[in-house]
């Protein structure tokens, strides 16, 4: 088990929690308005989430799209840092105002952030209603896709991995995210 802390400057320290010794430091982005520190541990990497509290208003409301399972919303920075050594394979790439699933599988290739939000229209008493997902490659840190969409669109989202295929496939809703993994570009 390990204890990581991360402070406003950005200096991410992870400590073995039975010993009490410091495995190693790595340096990330400042982040000031630090609220709280999500990490995940996979099979090659860390991935650290720098959040800080979300502005929400009653202008602004961001949900989970997945009912009934604790999502945290995501307003901050996300980095792969390697699993031994804790150097950074990438990083300060900003999300806002996204929710992650924390039991979704660090062994998929794609981290997978989404959101229900709700937005008051200027001139208006009434709210734009809407979901969006963004689809984050956490072997590279690059952002594969981001979408947008009114209810009708997006529901609730299932990955179904096909590992000799190479092949990622999140089902939302009606439509279909379907993500190929290579060693170069097709």
């Amino acid at each position: 088990e390990e204890v990581a802390i991360l402070d406003p400057t950005g200096q991410l320290t992870l400590v073995d929690a039975a010993s009490g010794r410091t495995r190693w430091q790595s340096q990330l982005g400042a982040e000031p308005q630090l609220d709280r520190v999500i990490v995940a541990r996979g099979p090659e990497r860390y991935v650290v989430i720098a959040n800080r509290s979300p502005i929400v208003t009653v202008q602004q409301q961001v949900h989970p799209i997945k009912y009934g399972v604790e999502c945290p919303v995501v307003s901050g920075t996300i980095y792969g840092l390697d699993r031994d050594t804790g150097r950074k394979q990438w990083g300060g790439v900003p999300v806002e105002r996204q929710t992650v699933d924390p039991a979704e599988p660090l062994t998929l290739p794609v981290l997978f952030f989404s959101s229900r939000r709700f937005e008051s229209v200027p001139g208006a008493n009434s709210f734009d209603n809407y979901y969006s997902y963004l689809a984050l490659d956490q072997r590279t840190g690059k952002i594969l896709d981001e979408h947008r969409a009114k209810p009708e669109g997006l529901f609730a989202w299932n990955p179904d991995v096909e590992w000799d295929k190479k092949q990622l496939t999140y089902r939302i809703g009606r439509a279909t995210l379907r993500l190929k993994f290579t060693d170069g570009p097709e």
